[in-house]
């Protein structure tokens, strides 16, 4: 029977998730040559025709085709795939050979680490060599003895962070389970009983744990209570004790394993900040002065990034309560050192780069409320929360199919994905988010689901990323709308066309032909119908150098405004109602003044403002604004919605960044020199 391996079975999941992904694409996303592509391709048609499925074609211009009953059958057969049947990647064997170093209880030696990888001990002795300069920068240090074998000396507090971090990578792995299972020694039985211990937790604390939060957190604290029980415990650090030891986290801890006596004081606070520090699908706070401040700090990162973003927020109270449910757990992550790295960063930071780097500009009020810098896998989640809350969308109340989502990923992703579904299909309903553990008990009626990960269900299944890119959003949309309107793609008859062709012209290359027209066709039936919503113009495209008007006098900071607006107001681009609106907002909140001399003035969209587009001014001599502010530089912004303006405003910010810039922009005589400038920084 044929099987697949880890390599094919991670571009066969990309293209269940994604079809119609293009080769290039495929190769880009998963950092794959076209060769290794090509070879896991036929091993998984091979593997389909063996299980009497049809095949996977890559149509050209179109990309991958996957066959709807390849989805419906693929969870059950994959259940039945062998354990352990391949050699773990160079950056896997890393991760396993670190737990094994760490969960042992008796000596290891080069052999048993080289049999239990099926590796040679050249190929060890390589990974170890990689291992050592990672643990010197956790201040950790790789030793060995003839009586030791290998072990990891260091800090214990610096050893459980490497183990938690460890296992939420081995976790991810492909079976991540069977290794940990074949590495320590963890049976399912001793899964299952501290799962159940951790379900009590969850009433007690009136918690919810996330799917993927359970496992992992069970097979944590079953490794380190091993630890603990071989003497191994933490050095006294940073918490304390007054802090952590009235909180119901700490009293479950006691609840739990008060009666261990092996376990320390220290160890049970490591744990209680374990379970405070977990993402959590839904929580009640009760600390009203913790809740408070963290509030108030949250109230400030909004208000700077609807500053730096000029945007508007709609909704501020449900987006404050969204951050505030991250936030608070991600508080004890940071204060004591406990995050771990974000799987979605690097999509993130590429498919959101503009936003994200507006939070990071944002970021101050929180980090000063942490007393400590907030790491960037911690930031992404904030990204994600934002750009989420940044979509409008309104649903009405017609009867339209049901849909739920499945998500076994914290709440921060599984929410995410709900809003941004709910945006890309305004004629579905959908419903709630769930985790994997509730949706067989989800009680109300749906049509749908869309879930990221496999699921037996009789519903209509649609497989989907955490995070979207533009062609997997339109791929989505096109599957999505065959199976509503039961539309599907004529049924052409390529060769008898291209013969009506041959019989009136001459074509020079026949089957390239053929692929365009299967390319054009495809794309009449099933057209980009929200072509230019995700329009992210540059710097350059919204300032007409006409539209720069430099070395102007202006009695007061009223008429500069006015002064400034102009070209706008001319051209029909904003109304009168605009500029009084952004006035208005300078004399209710103050000046913003983005750098020393400079000034963006705004205002909502549905004040007045027609298309996106910005103008430029530059004063004779600097006017004084309100909070004693002098401006010598105003650059308009009119905005349409929320998010189309963000891209040129990155790039606006980086060229006033430089002082040198603004003085340039403010001594010049000549439109064309802050035109290039604009150009220049198009590219950023």
């Amino acid at each position: 029977m044929i099987t697949l391996d880890d390599r094919s079975l991670l571009i066969f999941k990309e293209l269940l998730v994604s079809p119609r992904i293009k080769g290039k694409d495929l190769e880009k996303k998963l950092n794959l040559t076209r060769r290794q592509i090509n070879y896991s391709i036929q091993k998984i048609n091979d593997w389909l025709a063996d299980n009497s499925l049809p095949i996977i074609e890559n149509q050209r211009n179109v990309g991958f085709i996957v066959d709807r009953s390849i989805i419906e059958r693929v969870p059950e057969l994959l259940q039945i795939r062998p354990a352990l049947e391949y050699i773990p990647t160079k950056k896997e064997r890393m991760n396993l050979l670190l737990l094994m170093i760490l969960a042992r209880r008796e000596e290891l030696s080069l052999f048993h680490l080289a049999s239990a990888l099926k590796v040679s001990k050249n190929t060890v002795l390589y990974d170890l060599h990689l291992m050592e300069k990672k643990l010197k920068e956790r201040q950790l240090a790789l030793k060995y003895t003839r009586r030791d074998g290998y072990f990891i000396e260091g800090k214990e507090i610096a050893k459980r962070k490497l183990i938690v971090d460890t296992v939420n990578k081995i976790l991810h792995m492909p079976e991540g389970w069977k290794w940990i299972n074949a590495i320590t020694g963890i049976t399912e039985e001793d899964l299952n009983r501290l799962k159940r211990k951790l379900e009590v937790v969850e009433k007690r604390l009136n918690k919810r744990f996330t799917d993927q939060q359970l496992n992992t957190l069970a097979v944590i604290f079953l490794i380190l209570l091993q630890r603990m029980k071989d003497g191994k415990h933490p050095e006294p650090f940073d918490i304390s004790y007054v802090d952590i030891s009235n909180t119901k986290e700490y009293q479950a801890v006691e609840d739990l394993f008060g009666n261990d006596e092996k376990l320390t004081e220290q160890d049970r606070l490591y744990i209680a900040l374990h379970l405070l520090s977990s993402s959590v699908v839904s929580t009640e706070m009760d600390q009203v002065n913790f809740k408070e401040k963290l509030y108030g700090a949250i109230e400030r990162f909004v208000a700077n990034f609807e500053k730096v973003a000029c945007v508007n927020f709609q909704s501020k109270h449900t987006l404050y309560q969204k951050l505030y449910q991250h936030l608070k757990p991600a508080f004890y992550r940071v204060t004591y050192e406990l995050s771990v790295e974000n799987p979605l960063l690097d999509l993130i930071k590429q498919e959101y780069g503009d936003i994200h780097h507006l939070v990071k500009q944002s970021i101050g009020p929180l980090e000063k409320f942490f007393s400590a810098p907030i790491p960037e896998d911690e930031l992404a989640y904030l990204t994600l929360l934002i750009k989420s809350s940044l979509q409008q969308q309104g649903d009405d109340l017609l009867k339209k199919p049901k849909a739920i989502v499945v998500c076994p990923s914290g709440i921060s992703v599984s929410k995410l994905v709900f809003e941004e579904l709910k945006q890309m299909f305004p004629d579905i309903i959908f419903l709630d988010h769930i985790s994997v553990r509730d949706f067989p008990a989800f009680e109300p009626d749906y049509d749908i689901v869309f879930s990221t990960v496999f699921l037996n269900t009789k519903k209509k299944l649609f497989l989907i990323p955490p995070v979207f890119t533009d062609q997997e959003k339109q791929n989505l949309k096109i599957a999505v709308e065959q199976e509503l309107k039961k539309k599907s793609p004529a049924l052409i008859n390529y060769d008898r066309l291209m013969n009506i062709i041959e019989k009136h012209a001459s074509v020079k290359n026949p089957a390239s032909l053929k692929e365009e027209l299967k390319s054009f066709f495809y794309h009449t039936q099933f057209p980009d119908e929200n072509y230019g919503e995700d329009y992210k113009p540059n710097l350059i495209d919204l300032v007409p150098v006409e539209f720069i008007r430099l070395q102007q006098p202006a009695r007061d900071w009223k008429e500069a405004i006015l002064l400034a607006s102009r070209p706008l107001l001319q051209n029909s681009i904003i109304d009168m109602s605009y500029i009084d609106a952004m006035i208005r907002v300078i004399q209710e909140y103050g000046t913003y003044m983005i750098a020393p001399k400079v000034v963006i003035p705004h205002a909502k969209p549905e004040d007045g403002a027609h298309k996106l587009c910005m103008s430029v001014l530059t004063l004779k001599n600097a006017v004084r604004f309100p909070k004693n502010i002098f401006i010598q530089v105003l650059i308009v912004i009119a905005a349409v919605d929320r998010k189309s303006h963000i891209k040129a405003l990155t790039q606006l910010y980086d060229l006033l960044m430089d002082k040198n810039n603004v003085e340039t922009m403010i001594g010049t005589d000549n439109p064309m020199v802050i035109h290039r400038l604009f150009r220049e920084y198009s590219t950023h």
